[in-house]
């Protein structure tokens, strides 16, 4: 459940959002350090069914068809995007919904370019859960993540695999961009190790190799 919860009454007006709405917003704009990602078309989605919301934000009310119309309306302000792909509704935050929290500009206003966030340290100052890391270093572990799958030929669900893992044990790092690369690499030593152990099975039945 979250507790504090930051309103942005400007917002809010200019936007003529309900209270309510407003509450799930807060949640909207924060969820990659508590949703799961998932790449649909390259573009980063995070997967929140309903009764996610309903555990994280009980003062939305404990119906369905009442959280929809939450959804519903910060859909038609062009706040949020939504897919469902699979049976996982997953959703985004559009450039307008961006807004909020003034994400992805810097404190005079102006946007900040995908280099310059980059080239920001992959590290913390102490060691974090994942889901605690905070929504700048969340965007910031995806993009790396996603090139190293590129670069080594790796699918990018693995991603998800290793958030669902670490999330659900509560493991701590303090560079969870490492920690994903040990993950691939762990993986592969794995299978590898799995190859080798079967060739010498095999060459053991068929007497091609070494018996005691």
């Amino acid at each position: 459940m979250t507790y504090n919860l930051n309103l942005n009454q400007v917002k809010m007006v200019e936007w003529d959002l309900s209270v309510k709405a407003s509450i799930l917003m807060c949640g909207m704009v924060s969820l990659s350090s508590w949703a799961t990602a998932q790449t649909y078309d390259n573009e980063v989605y995070y997967v929140l069914y309903r009764s996610k919301i309903m555990a994280m934000f009980p003062v939305l009310g404990k119906s369905m068809p009442t959280i929809s119309k939450y959804i519903a309306e910060l859909e038609s302000k062009d706040l949020i995007e939504s897919t469902n792909k699979n049976f996982q509704p997953a959703y985004r935050l559009t450039a307008k919904g961006k807004e909020w929290v003034g994400i992805n500009k810097n404190p005079n206003g102006a946007e900040i370019s995908p280099e310059k966030e980059n080239k920001k340290p992959m590290s913390l100052a102490h060691e974090v859960p994942l889901e605690d890391v905070g929504e700048e270093y969340q965007k910031l572990l995806e993009t790396k993540c996603y090139e190293y799958c590129k670069t080594n030929n790796i699918r990018f669900e693995e991603m998800k695999a290793f958030s669902s893992w670490h999330i659900a044990k509560g493991t701590t790092y303090k560079n969870w961009y490492q920690a994903f690369v040990n993950w691939c690499n762990r993986d592969t030593t794995k299978k590898k190790n799995s190859n080798v152990g079967e060739k010498n099975t095999r060459g053991k039945l068929d007497g091609s190799g070494d018996c005691f």
